[in-house]
């Protein structure tokens, strides 16, 4: 431990430091949560970069590949407009477009989990659960998804 932190749990009551230690739970949780939809982000938009790529056949190139086109070289696409063009692009599976929405939801609570915007605690293993479903179900629903 730092000394930093060495100096701030010295001399602390036993109910000082069960709060302390919940308080450390709970940040480690979030960040664990967080560093989760990160490594999913960078699944979607690797399978984005792919998918715009030309020569490989990919479902729905043209449509992503036009999103890339329009999108200048220091912008950054957010997740929510990715998303949408993934909810488009699968008008002929409700289901598939429902869990989509689903996540694009999921990826707005993170947004504001990660500014602080919201009381909430996270769960990792409720998001885990709730994220490996979709991918499971999207990656069964679309055969070339090579996202998280």
């Amino acid at each position: 431990m730092s000394d930093a932190t060495l100096d701030d749990i010295f001399g602390m009551t036993e109910a000082e430091w069960q709060g302390y230690y919940e308080r450390k739970l709970d940040q480690h949780e979030l960040f664990s949560v967080l560093a989760l939809f990160e490594a999913c982000e960078g699944g979607f938009r690797r399978d984005l970069s792919w998918r715009g790529q030309r020569h490989h056949r990919q479902k729905h190139h043209a449509r992503f590949r036009k999103l890339l086109d329009s999108q200048r070289s220091n912008d950054h696409l957010a997740m929510a407009v990715i998303l949408d063009q993934w909810i488009v692009a699968e008008k002929s599976k409700p289901w598939l477009r429902k869990l989509l929405m689903k996540l694009k939801v999921l990826f707005q609570a993170r947004n504001e989990l990660a500014h602080g915007r919201t009381g909430e605690s996270a769960d990792f293993d409720v998001v885990f659960s709730q994220l490996d479903s979709i991918r499971q179900k999207w990656r069964d629903a679309v055969e070339d998804f090579r996202g998280y």
